[in-house]
């Protein structure tokens, strides 16, 4: 609950003008994402205790790896924790240049 109240100062100080509102959807957002998160944390404890002493083990590590790397892999695109990442600098004002479509092509682009 903490991080949430961080993440939406954070917010606020860097988008003087954000709307109340899209701070309090991306705090639902997040906590979605971090519920999902301990879901499938206690899925891979789950299966690891469902698998032991069956023989099984081997099998059930890679899942249980891929159910870690979802949650809270900085490599993977896709986990979890580079989700909220995503999300909270989807809302972040971004320099022009890191607007790829940003060109004389895209005129009709309001950041031009």
């Amino acid at each position: 609950m903490s991080k949430n109240i961080l993440l939406a100062d954070i917010l606020l100080s860097e988008n003087q003008g954000s709307d109340l509102t899209e701070i309090e959807d991306l705090e639902r957002r997040i906590k979605q994402l971090e519920k999902a998160s301990a879901l499938l944390e206690e899925a891979a404890l789950m299966i690891k205790e469902a698998v032991k002493m069956t023989g099984f083990e081997q099998k059930a590590s890679g899942t249980i790896e891929r159910l870690k790397e979802l949650t809270s892999s900085d490599k993977n695109a896709e986990s979890i924790v580079n989700l909220k990442r995503e999300l909270i600098y989807s809302k972040k004002e971004h320099p022009g240049w890191t607007r790829p479509f940003a060109s004389v092509k895209y005129v009709n682009r309001k950041d031009i």
